[in-house]
């Protein structure tokens, strides 16, 4: 679907945040779940997680690396730990860019806007995703320009550039 040249899935295990509202309250009640109340053990348990991605980092070399902002933009334990190990991994090998919320504490950087194949593309693989697909359906309803826009932030960048910076 994202027609990548190299994906490496980390087998680290995943807390749900939500598994007991998705059966129950339907796509509004999923996406209106509470975040950061996580069932089961996630990534935050395995700080080992950082030595792994560091590693990568050191062999793929890249020049950015693209991670949650510290509040895993929506409080999700697993995002809070991703962007914590990332950050911390990519230290001295390439810039941290921040996937952010246009109206969040990181201010913007960057704005992509997307292509109609990117977002086609975009939209395919979020719906992989049970309860990615589940919370885009209300997330579609509110904010439906965030669709086909992606913000980011880069530290050390002033003003809003549009389009790619890498």
């Amino acid at each position: 679907i994202l027609e990548v040249d190299f994906l490496e899935v980390l087998s680290f295990p995943n807390a749900l945040p939500q598994a007991a509202h998705l059966d129950h309250r339907g796509p509004k009640g999923a996406a209106e779940g509470p975040r950061g109340l996580a069932s089961g053990k996630g990534l935050l348990d395995h700080p080992e997680a950082e030595t792994a991605i560091r590693e990568r980092l050191l062999a793929q070399r890249p020049r950015y690396v693209l991670t949650f902002p510290p509040d895993g933009i929506n409080g999700h334990p697993d995002h809070v730990a991703t962007s914590r190990y990332a950050t911390r991994a990519a230290e001295g090998l390439a810039r941290v860019a921040y996937f952010v919320r246009p109206e969040g504490p990181w201010p913007v950087t960057h704005r992509l806007r997307l292509p109609e194949w990117a977002l086609a593309r975009k939209l395919k693989a979020l719906a992989q995703h049970r309860t990615q697909a589940l919370s885009l359906l209300d997330f579609m309803e509110r904010y439906p320009e965030r669709l086909w826009t992606e913000t980011f932030h880069l530290s050390g960048t002033e003003g809003t550039q549009e389009g790619p910076w890498w």
